[in-house]
């Protein structure tokens, strides 16, 4: 599986944000870039799994990204939650929300493929406009009220 890890790990950004010593959120996100979900389809059926949890990923012509998010407090768990998150990419003051916000509930068919999946975290695919395929760094916003993690893919990684 060493083409699929090079990938996870070449197009996987973590973020802990902590306020003195509590935990505010946990945010891990893999970009799905076009190698990525190569790779992923690759894996999986090496792996005899049918199916994939970001199947638009393959079609989608603007960036992408699954991301799986831990935080201790249970009212701000929904990341579709537009009252308690914000996410946007931005690239030279241009801030484009989300087309849309998936939750990925099938733990067991992800664990596979991206071992920061917990018992605790909560998964999403998070999918942008055609727009966004023209930005050569990508600078995903994840924010609350409370806390904002920045995660920045460089064309150069």
């Amino acid at each position: 599986d060493e083409p699929f890890s090079h990938q996870l790990e070449k197009e996987t950004v973590e973020k802990d944000i902590f306020h003195k010593f509590d935990t505010l959120f946990l945010v891990r996100a893999t970009r799905l870039s076009l190698e990525f979900t190569k790779a992923y389809e690759i894996r999986s059926e090496r792996l005899k799994l049918v199916g994939s949890p970001f199947p638009e990923a393959v079609e989608q012509k603007g960036a992408a990204f699954f991301i799986s998010m831990f935080t201790p407090d249970a009212a701000r768990r929904d990341m579709t939650n537009p009252d308690h998150w914000s996410i946007y990419l931005t690239n030279e003051n241009k801030n484009i929300k989300p087309r849309k916000i998936t939750y990925v509930g099938d733990k067991a068919r992800i664990r596979p493929f991206f071992p920061y999946v917990t018992d605790w975290s909560r998964e999403y695919v998070v999918y942008f406009s055609e727009e966004t395929s023209k930005f050569s760094d990508l600078k995903l916003i994840i924010s609350n009220s409370n806390a904002a993690a920045s995660l920045t893919w460089s064309s150069l990684k």
